[in-house]
């Protein structure tokens, strides 16, 4: 039997801890690549920029999510405290990435890639740990109101429904009113993970988790969602060609920051892949006792 009907599954899942370090991986690697390498239109660049997207942020949103089921500091005065923070942290290093070099560069005459940036753009950019932050804000409130995991998500989608409706409306707006703004739709460029268009993420993410809660055979559950979700993956990205979408623009283009329907669907049937995880997990902890079992058999 794979569900019970009481919680039977309440320790750290560390299945997601490996999703979360390999996402942080992906989003190192594809930053990196961005800047230092320039592979035209090739086939290197669509394996990097792929993995730089849905299996880097976003599932690093969804395990953040399935995170906050599990926590133990699940108040949302604690909630909100941890957005707080996630939000100063995300604009510390914005200071110390890009403003102090900008500032620099005034002072000293240097020239530098960030010509044309103002100080106030460079500070306000709107990454993955501003999303974090406001994440756990609307978290805190959504606790706050007592709302059922599913409600949390309908909310959420009816939130990337209205930040694809407002796209576009503020492109001729001053970056004192974009990048304010960008913290909950997409504005520019630089606001790249606005909390509306992404919100959907950690919300599934936390269905999921209280999902978890009640899986008693793991193994079976994830290997069933694995098979699940690669035959979506597939079938929906089939459908996309017959009706000419080149599923590409998905994670090569503007199109991964907006968020729009189209790509919300398949980048979440990509983040839904909970059954790797577990593979990789067990993998992980194999290596781990066969390396204990040489080092203590030598004594």
């Amino acid at each position: 039997m794979i569900f019970e009907k009481n919680e039977v599954n309440t320790g750290r899942q560390f299945e997601f801890d490996v999703a979360k370090t390999f996402a942080v991986l992906f989003m190192i690697v594809v930053h990196v690549f961005d800047h230092m390498v320039n592979p035209g239109s090739g086939i290197l660049l669509c394996v990097v920029e792929f993995f730089g997207c849905p299996p880097a942020a976003g599932v690093f949103m969804f395990s953040m999510g399935l995170g906050m089921v599990f926590t133990r500091h699940d108040e949302p005065r604690e909630f909100a405290a941890r957005g707080i923070k996630l939000l100063i942290m995300g604009y510390v290093l914005n200071f110390f990435r890009e403003t102090i070099l900008i500032l620099l560069g005034n002072i000293l005459g240097v020239e530098n890639s960030y010509e044309g940036v103002s100080l106030f753009s460079s500070f306000m950019v709107v990454d993955i740990l501003q999303f974090a932050g406001i994440a756990f804000l609307l978290v805190a409130l959504f606790k706050k109101m007592k709302m059922k995991p599913w409600v949390i998500l309908a909310v959420s989608l009816l939130l990337n429904a209205l930040g694809g409706l407002t796209t576009g409306l503020f492109d001729n707006a001053s970056e004192y009113i974009q990048y304010p703004l960008g913290l909950f739709i997409y504005t520019n460029s630089q606001t790249g993970f606005p909390a509306f268009q992404w919100m959907v993420y950690p919300a599934l993410g936390i269905c999921f988790g209280h999902l978890l809660r009640h899986v008693a055979d793991k193994e079976v559950f994830y290997r069933r969602m694995l098979v699940l979700s690669v035959a979506s993956v597939a079938l929906i990205t089939l459908g996309f060609y017959a009706y000419d979408i080149n599923v590409r623009s998905f994670f090569l283009t503007e199109d991964y920051y907006m968020q729009i329907f189209p790509t919300l669907i398949w980048c979440l049937c990509i983040v839904d892949f909970p059954g790797q995880y577990m593979i990789i997990t067990r993998l992980y902890y194999q290596n781990i006792i066969s390396q204990m079992r040489l080092i203590y058999g030598n004594y």
